[in-house]
Parts: structure tokens; C-alpha cells; sequence
């Protein structure tokens, strides 16, 4: 028996990345990976972001991976210009 899920699809064409997410308390942290990914940016450009307190962050291990808080890239999102605006 095998369970059929994004990573396992026979056609490789519908093979998405799924993001890595953590829920505590409730909020959703995302890796900063996927965070650079869902605003289009940098991994570089988000740490920049998670330095100047414009992305809530967190790290639920020492030494461990960072998360940015789900919540925080939402607000930035609606804030961020968009590629059209700025290309113009």
C-alpha cells in the first residue's frame, strides 16, 4: 500500500514543492526558504527583513533552523510593490 501524495505523483509535472510550515500556539512559521519564495525575493533579502523587525521570527531550537511567522508575511505581502510597479 502507498499513500499518494505531491512528493510521490507519477507525473513529474504536478510535483509542487510543499512548504515547509510549523504550527504553535496556534500561528504558522514558515522556513525562510519558503518564505523568500512566497515573496519572490532572496533568502538574503528576507534575512535583511527578519534584522530590520519588518518579519516576526523565531527559532524553536538553539542552533536550530529560523521560521518566519506566517502572519508577518501577510502584512509585509499587501505592503510589498509588486514587480509591475516597480519595473514601471
Amino acid at each position: 500500500m502507498r499513500f499518494v501524495t505531491a512528493r510521490n505523483l507519477p507525473d513529474k509535472t504536478t510535483r509542487r514543492k510543499i512548504p515547509k510550515k510549523v504550527v504553535h500556539d496556534g500561528r504558522i512559521f514558515y522556513t525562510v526558504n519558503d518564505a523568500a519564495s512566497m515573496l519572490g525575493t532572496s533568502v538574503t533579502k528576507v534575512r535583511e527583513l527578519m534584522g530590520s523587525g519588518k518579519l516576526e521570527w523565531t527559532q524553536f531550537k538553539v542552533n536550530g533552523k529560523l521560521f518566519v511567522a506566517g502572519d508577518s508575511l501577510v502584512k509585509l505581502k499587501k505592503e510589498w510593490p509588486s514587480k509591475s510597479a516597480t519595473e514601471a
